[in-house]
Formats: structure tokens, sequence, C-alpha cells
């Protein structure tokens, strides 16, 4: 019972990251941006994952500047959690993660930096295409498509996504953003 559950967890995801990523695409899913706190956005998906760093023994350490953005605040609610569930569950137990947000002129930089397995260099780029994964034999932990939303979306905002890794160090992923309308 405990694996038809877990596959039916895992189903009902992919499910939902190929209905968003289809929305995007077909540019049916309207961007509705507003001015809102970035900063308090990501204190709230820090804390809704607490529970997954308590159980893998995880540091959280954040610096998050005050910063008032304009953009989707539903579709960057999703790029924040695509982004830290993978840096929770590519990191080993006991491992650290460190989250800023902060402003310089007219851009808005969030970077989020893990300790984990890292990326290899030729994957770097790979990654953000869908159903890509570094490792197939890892396949019951991601969909692949995590990233490729992320990517969508920030190019949706007319921003950057930039992930710099290194194997069995970690990776550190930033996305840039502009303050204006």
């Amino acid at each position: 019972m405990g694996i038809i559950e877990q596959e039916t967890k895992r189903l009902s995801a992919l499910t939902k990251q190929l209905l968003l990523l289809s929305s995007l695409d077909q540019k049916n899913l309207p961007v509705e941006k507003k001015t809102y706190s970035l900063d308090k956005q990501l204190k709230e998906r820090l804390f809704s994952k607490r529970w997954k760093l308590d159980d893998k023994q995880m540091e959280l350490v954040y610096e998050l500047e005050q910063v008032e953005v304009f953009a989707d605040e539903q579709l960057m609610e999703q790029v924040w959690d695509n982004l830290l569930s993978n840096a929770i569950r590519y990191s080993e137990e006991k491992g650290k993660i460190i989250v800023t947000c902060s402003k310089k002129d007219n851009q808005i930089f969030v970077t989020i930096k893990d300790n984990g397995i890292g990326i290899p260099e030729e994957a770097l780029e790979k990654v953000k295409e869908r159903f890509y994964r570094v490792d197939p034999s890892r396949s019951s932990q991601s969909s692949g498509l995590g990233l490729a939303i992320v990517t969508e979306i920030v190019s949706r905002h007319a921003g950057q996504f930039i992930i710099e890794s290194e194997l069995g160090k970690g990776t550190k992923v930033t996305v840039v953003l502009n303050v204006h309308k």
C-alpha cells in the first residue's frame, strides 16, 4: 500500500508539472504580474520545506533583503518550490543550503546554493531540458521537468536562470529578475 501511495503522489506531481509546462508552451497561461514582497514569498517557501530539511538534518542559512518585485506570484512560487526541492533532494544528510535575495541597480538576484552532489559540467545546460536527468537510475526522485519549468517561467518574466555546479561539491542557481514593470 505504501508503494502504491508513493507512486500515486509521484504521478500526480508529474501530471501537474506536465499541465503547467503545456500551458506555458501554448501561452494559454497568462502571466499575471503584480508588485509583491519577494523576500516574504521566499521565507514562506523556505518554511514550507522546513520538515524536509529537518528530516535530512540540513542547515538552512538565508539572508533576504526586503525586495518588491513585479512578477506573477503563483508562477514564481513554482520556481522557488522547484529550486528548493532540488537543493534538498540532491544534498546529503546534514548538508547546508544558503538562500540569498538582493537588489542591485534595476535587478533582483535570488541565489540558492547547496553542498550536494553537483552536476557534471557537460550537463549544466541539458538539465534545463524536459525529461533530462543527469543520472537516469535516480528516476524515482525526479520527473526531469522542474528545471524546464523554471527556465520557461523565468524566461516569461524576461529574467535569467543561471546554474553553476561542481561535481561532488554542490550547485548554485541564480535567478535574475528586473525590478521595473
